[in-house]
């Protein structure tokens, strides 16, 4: 849910502090699964994009779309590390990209903002971005080469007064240039990069992000224009107003937008309650809502008339997070041991399955199923097996004692989970795996935090203040630069376990630099499953993306891969 914060629409990695699930439900449109003898959903058979698509001409105009966030935004800059998968929702109303996403993942050239977009060198890789004449910040500027190079700047990692959460695949650019005028871009590369595009959205204006200074205040509490306090947007909509107390963000259509024009009057982002959730769609608070694999927001939600279930694949992966830095879990062995002793089905069976969702367990940490790509990589070493466990423990030089715990030299093996107060699903993830990690020798307590500062206080990597914990990442188009900054290098700002496999870094410059699709692909498979080895990120399953939502609505729900054109969303009622 770090930053892999770059954009959900383009980005394996948008690091989410899921409070609850993301989308599962019992009443979901069949067939969904396949059904095994324990009564459990198995596998999955759903579409990547399962809202209503319907013909911008037969949306009406006007109205008002009501949404749900869990909190607003701490920040408005998305590649902060204390950024929110809430903030890339709402950004994506008012943020340029010039490039989209579609239902299979596949991305092409967004013509809003993208005159041509091409490779015009392999050696060294220079791509010339050419931007529409029409597209404009709403003070007025005109969207240049100047926004891309203040990107730039600020989030290839070399100057270290910024502090961006991911510098993945800007890392590997050596600069911005101005080419025949201020619309023409010039991105030269010092090392070839395959996913490239990953650039190209949730642009920034320069002024939001040219100084350590302006990167980190400049859009801390909204996104504003040069002049900072003018609500500024490149997109559709753009803000009306910020309420801090009522906890609304209200975006209405952008006056100086170029495209299209909005269907809907505004769009309103109300803080509720992921437990009111469901009673709020009911009163007609809210127009759609993702569930969470919550029963009883699914039960309260669909007691609405005129109310559809939309069900999609998923992009948000839960796993859990060792802390290698320290403690039982600097040796690899006892993560190892650690990881084998964690049963995944039976996490996934008690989180999911209670509500009738599809079952599987996720077996990379680079891709999610339904992905090109996609395999199961963990060669069967998440076994789910106490005795495999112990096994690997003992031979480490631990030994069980009479109260099932073991030690070695006088130290006992205890771990502490931590997780965030109101997270049900990580509460039943804690539960379980203190159970099942107790049968294999581990003495594991679980310390509930407040969920307001669960990522900020515990889980960074300046505080690691865990042994191990769990959230999730949401998988996005362009996944493979993406992962890397979980595993290398050790100070990447979204490797939260700490250590690494020192060869990483040179095989994934390689794995960046493959242009070939199939080539590349094979050399994923690779790294991926040495980056399993390490034991710091165990992945757990997948969760589909369920939403109830007005069955009058259309072009908005949920999708795994494919981006909103929120020009398009509106009612045909």
């Amino acid at each position: 849910m770090a930053y892999p914060r770059t954009s959900a629409r383009l980005c394996a990695g948008l690091v989410a502090v899921l409070l609850g699930l993301a989308g599962c439900t019992s009443g979901s449109p069949t067939p969904r699964a396949t059904t095994g003898t324990t009564g459990v959903a198995t596998t999955a058979a759903l579409p990547g994009t399962a809202w209503r698509a319907v013909p911008r001409a037969q949306v009406r105009d006007g109205g008002s779309l009501t949404l749900s966030v869990d909190a607003l935004p701490q920040t408005y800059q998305l590649n902060d590390p204390n950024s929110s998968l809430d903030l890339q929702r709402i950004s994506n109303l008012y943020l340029p990209s010039f490039v989209r996403i579609g239902a299979d993942g596949s991305w092409s050239p967004n013509p809003d903002y993208t005159a041509s977009l091409t490779v015009t060198s392999q050696d060294p890789e220079v791509v010339e971005l050419r931007i529409a004449p029409a597209a404009t910040w709403s003070d007025g500027t005109p969207l240049s080469w100047r926004d891309l190079a203040a990107s730039w700047q600020a989030f290839n990692g070399t100057n270290p007064a910024y502090t961006p959460a991911s510098t993945a695949v800007w890392q590997d650019v050596k600069s911005v240039t101005r080419g025949d005028d201020d619309r023409d871009v010039l991105i030269t590369f010092a090392k070839t990069d395959a996913d490239w595009p990953a650039l190209l959205a949730s642009v920034y204006p320069s002024w939001a992000v040219d100084t350590p200074a302006h990167f980190t205040s400049a859009w801390k509490n909204g996104p504003f224009a040069a002049d900072g306090t003018t609500y500024v947007s490149a997109g559709p909509f753009v803000v009306r107003s910020i309420d801090t107390n009522a906890g609304v963000v209200t975006l209405g259509r952008n006056p100086r937008w170029w495209g299209d024009p909005a269907r809907l009057d505004t769009v309103v982002f109300r803080t509720v309650s992921r437990d009111s959730l469901g009673q709020s769609f009911a009163n007609q608070e809210l127009d759609a809502v993702d569930v969470k694999g919550m029963p009883d927001v699914l039960t309260a939600a669909r007691a609405r008339q005129g109310t559809t279930v939309e069900q999609s694949g998923g992009t948000v992966a839960r796993q859990l997070t060792l802390n290698g830095t320290a403690g039982v879990f600097a040796d690899p062995a006892v993560r190892k041991a650690f990881a084998q002793a964690v049963d995944r089905t039976v996490l996934a069976q008690a989180v999911l399955g209670q509500v009738g969702a599809p079952v599987q367990t996720l077996g990379s940490v680079i891709f999610v199923p339904g992905q090109k790509g996609y395999a199961d990589h963990t060669g069967g070493v998440l076994s789910g097996s106490a005795a495999d466990a112990r096994s690997t423990l003992q031979a480490a030089g631990w030994t069980i004692g009479q109260d099932g715990v073991a030690t070695k030299g006088g130290t006992r093996l205890t771990a502490r989970f931590v997780a965030p107060q109101g997270a049900a699903a990580v509460a039943t993830i804690a539960q379980l795996v203190s159970q099942q990690a107790k049968a294999a020798g581990f003495d594991v307590s679980v310390q509930t935090v407040p969920g307001s500062d669960f990522f900020s206080s515990y889980v960074t990597t300046d505080k690691r203040n865990f042994d191990v914990t769990s959230f999730a990442w949401v998988a996005g188009a362009f996944p493979i630069a993406t992962a890397e900054a979980y595993f290398y290098p050790t100070d990447s700002g979204s490797n939260y376990g700490g250590v690494t496999d020192k060869t990483l870094g040179s095989d994934w410059d390689a794995l960046n630099a493959q242009l070939d699709p199939a080539k590349r692909l094979t050399l994923a498979a690779d790294v991926d499953k040495r980056a399993l080895d390490l034991f710091t990120m165990i992945p757990l399953f997948v969760e589909p993306s369920t939403w109830v939502v007005r069955s009058d609505l259309a072009n908005y729900g949920p999708s795994q891969f494919q981006d909103v054109r929120w020009q398009d969303v509106g009612y045909t009622g």
